[in-house]
């Protein structure tokens, strides 16, 4: 049973971005885009253009107007996601030929094409992400049909988040997660930062890695730039330049010093604790990360006295 998520948003809000950034994540290039606007006139012509530009160029792309679960079901093939953008305009174009939009046919209408979606959502294997547009907070409209049109896509959006296993409301291009468990997916993005160590090509690892609101700092050894040891003997020194790669790690991940809650000190010799600890403290006195101190037999490099590792979680 595949998975539904509402993407809602104003105009302008960053949700159509949100919503392709969020598909290529889930499905690489095996989506399906799903286009509901018509090219009515040149403006429209134009947006639809520049939206095609900006996809990816091995999405597949779907145009309907109506009858939109049903027609994706026979084009779905391969896709492990599905983009609909949007269910504003795919409203928009049910109201056509509507006589009269408040009418229980208009209305009558549209439950029909929001439930074949939901059951669309249901028979697909990935992800089905639908775009919409959050159009009741702002000033009521003036006019009948821009009220009912409201009115029907508020309900129509309702309907959709009761049955979505995630929801979002885009604000100014941020996502505020509404509906599903866990972080937000764009919250859990991943961001790999490198010190420019010899050794992380070597062995295949990144100085830092950023996960969310979580950052954590590989085991750091006393390198300088160009990769000799410095303070070769002295464990004070050493612990000195492991912090400063640490901080400057952190700085790239978006973190602090201060939002560092774990540190791992590994020695060859505990008997440098008292050492270590002083530039430790130095560094962290104020700030009383929970900390571990361990000897090791040794290090890849038998100049090195000390390694530390951190972990923040960023506020």
């Amino acid at each position: 049973m595949g998975q539904l998520i509402l993407i809602l948003g104003g105009a302008r809000s960053g949700k159509s971005t949100f919503a392709e950034q969020l598909a290529q994540e889930l499905g690489g290039e095996q989506v399906l885009y799903v286009a509901t606007a018509e090219a009515g006139d040149e403006e429209m012509r134009q947006r639809i253009e520049k939206h095609r530009r900006e996809r990816p160029a091995a999405w597949r792309t779907l145009e309907v107007q109506h009858g939109v679960g049903r027609a994706i079901l026979r084009h779905a093939g391969e896709a492990d996601v599905v983009l609909l953008d949007c269910l504003t305009l795919l409203i928009s174009n049910l109201l056509v030929g509507v006589d009269d939009s408040v009418a229980p046919q208009a209305e009558d209408k549209i439950a029909a094409e929001v439930e074949d979606l939901i059951a669309c959502a249901r028979q697909l294997p990935g992800h089905f992400i639908i775009v919409s547009n959050e159009v009741g907070m702002g000033l009521v409209p003036a006019y009948p049909l821009g009220r009912a049109y409201r009115d029907l896509l508020g309900r129509a959006n309702q309907t959709l988040v009761q049955k979505a296993d995630e929801a979002y409301l885009l604000v100014a291009g941020i996502p505020q997660k509404l509906k599903g468990k866990g972080e937000s997916l764009r919250q859990m993005d991943r961001q790999n930062v490198s010190s420019g160590s010899p050794f992380e090509g070597t062995i295949g690892f990144s100085r830092a890695v950023r996960v969310g609101h979580h950052v954590v700092v590989s085991g750091t050894a006393p390198i300088g730039p160009g990769g000799t040891t410095v303070g070769v003997g002295d464990a004070y020194l050493q612990t000195k330049r492991c912090i400063e790669i640490i901080t400057q790690a952190l700085e790239q991940a978006g973190a602090a010093l201060e939002d560092v809650v774990r540190t791992r000190v590994f020695l060859v010799n505990i008997e440098d604790w008292e050492k270590v600890a002083r530039a430790h403290t130095e560094v962290f006195g104020s700030i009383r990360p929970a900390s571990t101190f361990v000897q090791v037999s040794r290090f890849i490099n038998p100049e090195w006295l000390v390694e530390i590792e951190a972990d923040a979680l960023v506020k």
